[in-house]
């Protein structure tokens, strides 16, 4: 499995194959939904009702872009013009970076029009390497991509008055997941982890160290996996994005702001969990050592 996404409305689950390969997840034998090949996957970002999924692939550093519909079944090849993107307020519209002439804008598209419709919210941007995630208030949450040999930043923009504000300062290995259903964020950095409000402010560090990645939320409450065998040498994230280290993972559940914790049973085995989401009763997430996808009941 090299990703997969969850339809909170229905229920389903589909899951994206290394091969480019859709299915959806049945009791019985999966069922095949598409067996369009695409080669050198990237990153896959479902939007927030899991209808649509944004996905990348070929040379990284010039990544070409497609969405899968689950409604239909379909991928729609993105305008090779749309240079990076994320998810805006809908599953219908992206934020993106779009080149026009010679010049790179940052702009909203609409994909329910064809071709896409854009709207220029800022000309001639030239953030470079950047991922973007809308916020609750409507703003734009642009992150530099993580390495511990480089002090990324954060920055809010508003799209109604262009402001850029920078809301976390340079720090090395720095990565931010948007839980906008939950309104909260996770923070990591090379040295610790913090969850915080949904616009990033009142950020409280755990005692743990772990990843944005191995954390979701359900009812009020955080699920994290937390790696139990890092050593000194251990250097997050670099290590673990480039699967020179492996986690041996245990689970808790935390409540913001009190920041109470309770471990968890994850069961029988040794996990290191990644792209860990929730729906309702239950936590998934695909297990690095087996590329498994697993779904663990909450009591």
């Amino acid at each position: 499995t090299f990703d997969y996404w969850l339809v909170p409305e229905t229920g389903e689950i589909y899951y994206l194959a290394p091969e480019g390969y859709v299915y959806a997840v049945k009791d019985g034998p999966d069922l095949e939904i598409s067996k369009q090949a695409i080669t050198a996957l990237n990153r896959a970002e479902p939007s927030a009702d899991g209808r649509r999924v944004l996905v990348s692939f070929g040379n990284p550093s010039a990544p070409q872009w497609t969405i899968f519909d689950s409604v239909d079944s379909v991928w729609r090849p993105l305008p090779s013009q749309i240079t990076n993107a994320g998810w805006g307020r809908t599953s219908s519209e992206l934020v993106a970076t779009v080149a026009s002439g010679n010049d790179m804008n940052l702009s909203f598209v609409d994909i329910s029009r064809t071709p896409p419709v854009y709207t220029t919210i800022v000309r001639n941007f030239h953030m470079e390497d950047v991922l973007y995630s809308m916020l609750r208030n409507g703003e734009i949450l642009i992150s530099e991509r993580p390495s511990a040999s480089f002090e990324g930043s954060v920055w809010r923009l508003n799209p109604s008055t262009r402001t850029l504000t920078l809301v976390l300062a340079p720090t090395a290995g720095r990565i931010v997941k948007v839980e906008r259903s939950a309104d909260l964020t996770y923070l990591s950095n090379t040295g610790e982890f913090a969850i915080a409000d949904g616009i990033l402010q009142s950020p409280a560090p755990l005692f743990f160290r772990t990843l944005p990645d191995k954390c979701a939320a359900a009812a009020g409450t955080t699920y994290c996996f937390v790696p139990r065998n890092l050593s000194a040498s251990t250097v997050l994230p670099d290590d673990y994005l480039m699967r020179a280290f492996y986690s041996i993972d245990s689970l808790y559940a935390v409540t913001y702001p009190s920041l109470t914790l309770r471990p968890l049973v994850i069961g029988e085995g040794t996990y290191d969990a990644s792209r860990v989401h929730t729906n309702k009763n239950a936590v998934y997430f695909i297990d690095r050592y087996t590329n498994f996808l697993h779904k663990l009941e909450l009591e």
